[in-house]
């Protein structure tokens, strides 16, 4: 990386820094979109520079949480919701940021999102983002012996929901959808909704924690593969290796290049498998799938429509660089540079967060948010990344790592 480069990299992060110390504070407070994010990006900021105001900052930030926290604000979601909240907390406490009693914490919130976990469950929602897996995978990371018995209980509603394709080897999981307003039940691949997070939490399952479940989880691992191997698009009509999903009244064959849809982020599953389905095989798919989204640079084409991780090039550029560290080939560095490039260069809008603002529909239009998922929290976490290995933990909850 060039100097020049690289200072260009720490102006745009100190730019964030300020902005997020001095504006108007965010109604939200979760992970994705809220006061949680900035207080990552916040963390990693603090551990890299020093800034006077900061850490009074950071507390500020930690009160208005629990604040709104104690006023009523008590969605569980990993996304929107208590359980992102409560990772963040741990995650900052593990850099050093703040000291708190995690203890209290699990205490006060273990029960409660353990329910709400069933009740997704029971309403057949395994999203990451917005269901009962961004629960159960919370549970997975803390590996006590309390919260590996919330991950069986999962793992076996889990096995009960998922569908054995008759005729086949292959096991997939109806989630629901929404085209066009619409809701459906399909087969979702993405990581951020889908079949594809299912697999990543279910290999840190089996390499990491000591399960009890009979088997089930591996099971379920190789029916998705098999899915996935048996539901390749035919690259000569499509762009991309696998669809967005496929269900009976809606059908999105062509994905998107992005961390949430899409052939990058199901490699990065692949790429990163651990346990003992882990295999040569998965690995030079994903490096397929990686090579073949090679030729798509075009941000118009490709609808990178802001620099948001979620869709956009600073999620481009992160995928590429994780990629190229597992793989050590050039081309996904000069990919991971080019759309990082992209990302400085998106600082176009007077009255943006930093000159950011983030895509969210043709009815929406575009929004400043200085949150973690589509804001400019989540691209100056990308921005420390490219400048340190040191700078890469917070990855984990994108299932990246």
């Amino acid at each position: 990386m060039e100097v020049t480069v690289k200072e260009e990299i720490e102006n745009r992060i100190h730019s964030i820094c300020d902005y997020i110390l001095y504006k108007e504070e965010n109604p939200h407070v979760d992970l994705m979109n809220g006061v949680a994010g900035e207080l990552l990006f916040l963390a990693y900021y603090s551990k890299n520079y020093s800034n006077p105001v900061i850490h009074e900052v950071i507390q500020s930030k930690l009160e208005y949480i629990f604040d709104e926290i104690n006023s009523g604000a008590d969605y569980p979601t990993f996304s929107s919701g208590i359980c992102g909240i409560n990772w963040v907390l741990e995650h900052i406490v593990k850099l050093d940021i703040i000291d708190f009693d995690l203890d209290s914490l699990y205490e006060s919130t273990d029960e409660t999102l353990y329910e709400c976990m069933m009740y997704f469950i029971k309403s057949n929602n395994y999203d990451y983002l917005h269901g009962s897996l961004g629960i159960a995978n919370y549970f997975a990371n803390r590996n006590t012996p309390k919260t590996v018995e919330y991950v069986n209980v999962f793992i076996n509603s889990l096995s009960e929901a998922v569908i054995r394709i008759e005729g086949t080897d292959c096991i997939g999981l109806l989630t629901e959808v929404k085209s066009e307003e619409k809701g459906d039940y399909a087969y979702n691949f993405s990581l951020s909704h889908g079949m594809a997070s299912i697999l990543y939490f279910l290999d840190k399952c089996n390499s990491t924690l000591d399960l009890k479940d009979n088997g089930k989880s591996e099971k379920i691992m190789q029916g998705l593969l098999n899915f996935f191997e048996n539901h390749r698009n035919d690259l000569s009509q499509y762009n991309s290796f696998y669809p967005s999903w496929i269900g009976e009244n809606s059908i999105h064959k062509n994905a998107r290049i992005g961390w949430c849809y899409g052939d990058l982020s199901i490699a990065s599953v692949f790429l990163n498998l651990k346990s003992d389905i882990k295999g040569e095989k998965h690995f030079n798919h994903a490096v397929e799938l990686i090579d073949h989204s090679l030729k798509r640079t075009d941000p118009v084409k490709e609808s990178i429509l802001d620099a948001g991780i979620c869709h956009g090039s600073s999620g481009l550029a992160l995928i590429y660089h994780e990629a190229y560290l597992s793989t050590g080939k050039e081309e996904y560095l000069k990919l991971s540079d080019y759309w990082l490039e992209h990302s400085l260069n998106e600082n176009r809008y007077s009255d943006g967060a930093c000159g950011y603002k983030a895509y969210r529909s043709p009815e929406k239009g575009w929004v400043t948010d200085s949150g973690f998922l589509e804001g400019v929290s989540g691209i100056g976490l990308v921005l420390l990344s490219k400048l340190s290995s040191e700078n890469r933990d917070w990855i984990e909850c994108l299932l990246l790592k």
